[in-house]
């Protein structure tokens, strides 16, 4: 099939992402939402289910390799500090101690947009990383790093990310503690005219609290170098970023480092950067000679993989007694702990209704804490909770139906952009929606009752972009048998993936889908995909698997055409069998044809 090579923008989590992808030329007839279709849309048992309710599933925190060692971290203890001494010998005098890393023994490895280091003698937040310990088992590693002694100078701190945008605050970071040095701005229309113009203005104060991610399969990787060549067991929603982390942090090349992810027990965003732990573990199993598995626990998962950063949003919002919208303005501030990240908010202020009049300011600022990262819809959540509430103050106010509210100011653009949003269907959700909960019949206002628990149906609104783009690609290969074999190196999250790949190929092939073999994140066996999150990987990955099967159909079209001395366009093609339209006793299987 012709392909061409095309960039693509569109925000990845909360970052605007460039990419150039190629992608195919012909044009495939879409399926649509009441087709009658053999698989998509049909209950078909998961291609992973019997191997986890069976307990068989290996996830990386079941991986054992022969002669495996385990490694821990030592975090520092305090929220601000730098390291004057510190003393590694008895750790390494421990019986069953391999190897002792820190910043004093391996080479400054930039980190968090060369903002710091794999190991920095300058700490951020309590539960920085101070030093790595390979053991002969994980208790033996454990006791090591209680007995690495560390003398700190302790430094002034900052948790409250409003005192810290202050000019006056103790400096995290030389360049200062607000990211880009700047707030991140956007304005539409005129706003103070908008304002002048309302019927009806409400002003609030909201805020989030910072959430951790916690999944049940904890933060893991095992590594085995052989030779110059590394290999990667990592619990990771982005197998590729992995690889190309770590090649670049060792200075090899990507084609020298395999990463591996079959299973993984949830992530929630946390698992889309590569963490510290597995340079470290790569480091110290090249020292040693042998394999390292390194695992964290849970107070390191509260601590130091991540989190979903706090908010404080105060919102002004306008409107006409006719419950139109003139006029918004969103101003924010949220931690993003120590090391650059972002705790932006605004999406759903900006998106998800029209309004003519906006003015968003918003800050994402250091603390000394640990790290945001992307949670579910990141910055979304907390933007809706605030804008919802007031939409809901607004509607009180001018004494209008929430609900009709919502759909006075409906929009079928992204007010951003003004391109029409491609499959919005949050209108008809809202007219299922109320009927579901017997809207209209509710007879008590919202928060009734006498006590302390207050009763009322309410409704809110979300917005998330949920598109896909390249570069994802799928390989398919046929075998003469009338198996299928599909490898794209995306991720399975928990989320269906090897099933959902399954049924776009068993639709085009009509191949039944307990025949078709999926292999996912695997870098060296697979090629590039999507990372695993942003509602990114069905969109990303089903065309090039659907485009890779119509292409395998069309070539048995051809070669069953040829074979049988009849123009293509005669041959009809169903459940791995190719006939002559007029003459059906003229048929070939793909295993004769191939």
């Amino acid at each position: 099939m012709p392909r061409k090579i095309i960039k693509s923008k569109y925000f990845v989590e909360d970052e605007l992402v460039e990419t150039i992808g190629e992608v195919s030329t012909d044009e495939v007839k879409d399926w649509q939402s009441n087709e009658n279709l053999k698989y998509v849309g049909k209950e078909i048992p998961r291609k992973d289910g019997y191997d986890k309710v069976s307990g068989s599933a290996v996830y990386t925190a079941d991986k054992v390799l022969p002669n495996m060692t385990h490694a821990k971290i030592l975090r520092c203890s305090l929220p601000h500090a730098s390291i004057k001494k510190i003393i590694t010998k008895k750790a390494k005098d421990l019986p069953g101690v391999l190897a002792v890393i820190t910043h004093e023994n391996t080479q400054q490895i930039p980190w968090y947009y060369n903002t710091s280091f794999l190991f920095d003698p300058h700490l951020r937040y309590q539960g920085d990383e101070v030093a790595c310990v390979a053991a002969e088992s994980e208790i033996i590693a454990e006791q090591a790093i209680r007995m690495i002694e560390v003398e700190y100078e302790e430094l002034p701190f900052e948790l409250d990310s409003e005192k810290s945008m202050k000019p006056e605050a103790v400096k995290i970071h030389d360049w200062g503690n607000i990211i880009r040095g700047r707030p991140f701005t956007d304005k539409r229309g005129d706003i103070e005219k908008g304002f002048a113009e309302a019927d009806v203005i409400v002003e609030d104060l909201f805020s989030t609290q910072v959430v951790v991610h916690n999944p049940l399969e904890y933060h893991c990787s095992v590594v085995n170098w052989e030779g110059s060549k590394l290999t990667i067991w990592d619990s990771t929603q982005y197998v590729f970023g992995v690889r190309d982390t770590i090649a670049e942090s060792l200075g090899i090349p990507s084609s020298n480092v395999r990463v591996i992810k079959e299973h993984m027990g949830g992530g929630f965003g946390s698992k889309l950067e590569t963490g510290k732990y597995t340079v470290m573990a790569a480091l110290l199993a090249k020292e040693i000679g042998r394999p390292v598995k390194i695992t964290m626990d849970r107070k390191e998962m509260n601590l130091a993989v991540g989190n979903r950063p706090n908010s404080v949003q105060k919102l002004k919002v306008g409107a006409k007694n006719d419950g139109t919208l003139v006029a918004m303005s969103h101003y924010a501030f949220g931690t993003v702990g120590g090391y650059p990240s972002g705790a932006g908010c605004s999406w759903p202020f900006r998106t998800l209704y029209k309004c003519k009049n906006i003015s968003v300011e918003e800050y994402s600022v250091v603390t000394n804490a640990g790290k945001a990262r992307p949670m579910r819809a990141p910055g979304y959540v907390q933007g809706i909770f605030a804008f919802e509430q007031i939409i809901d103050e607004l509607a009180e106010k001018i004494g209008m139906d929430p609900l009709e509210f919502r759909l006075k100011n409906y929009t079928d653009t992204d007010p951003t952009s003004d391109l029409p949003y491609t499959s919005k269907k949050l209108k008809e959700a809202y007219v299922k929606g109320a009927v579901a909960i017997g809207w209209k019949e509710r007879r008590s206002p919202a928060g009734y009752g006498n006590g302390s628990l207050k009763q009322g149906i309410g409704m809110a609104s979300q917005i998330w972009w949920g598109g896909g783009g390249p570069t994802s690609f799928a390989t398919l290969k046929l075998n003469a048998d009338g198996s299928l074999n599909i490898l794209s190196g995306t991720q399975d999250i928990g989320t269906g993936t090897y099933t959902a790949l399954a049924i776009i190929a068993a639709e085009v092939l009509d191949i039944p889908v307990d025949r078709i073999q999926v292999t996912l994140g695997d870098t060296e066996t697979c090629p590039i995909a999507s990372i695993s999150g942003g509602s990114l990987t069905i969109p990303s990955v089903t065309p090039a698997v659907r485009d890779a099967a119509e292409q395998i159909k069309s070539k048995l079209i051809s070669g069953a055409a040829a074979v049988l001395e009849v123009p293509e366009e005669k041959i009809i093609y169903a459940e791995g069998v190719l006939k002559v339209k007029e003459d059906e006793s003229k048929q070939l299987s793909i295993l004769e044809l191939m």
